[in-house]
């Protein structure tokens, strides 16, 4: 088990400057399930998701509109929230 490191900080601030050079491999999905499969079966020690406010984001936007009013809204942010919190 890894000890998960939140780097936050305005977009464009070079919170992504200290990695630039160093990744070996890259893998672009906002599914969090491909995420997760590729973490487990991962042999690298240190892994970089690069951008967490986009799988948040983009998981609201992609499903804002079928969330209906009401409570429907809280459902889809606990949902955001469980599906980024099992991710970290």
């Amino acid at each position: 088990m890894g000890i998960p490191v939140m780097i936050i900080g305005k977009s464009g601030s070079g919170k992504t400057l200290p990695f630039r050079r160093q990744f070996k491999s890259t893998f672009q999905t906002d599914d969090y399930q491909a995420i997760l499969k590729a973490l487990i079966k991962t042999p690298k020690k240190a892994i970089v998701i690069d951008d967490a406010g986009y799988l948040i984001t983009n998981h609201f936007m992609n499903n804002h509109s079928s969330a209906g009013g009401g409570n429907g809204v809280f459902t889809l942010y606990n949902e955001i929230g469980d599906r980024f919190w099992r991710l970290v």
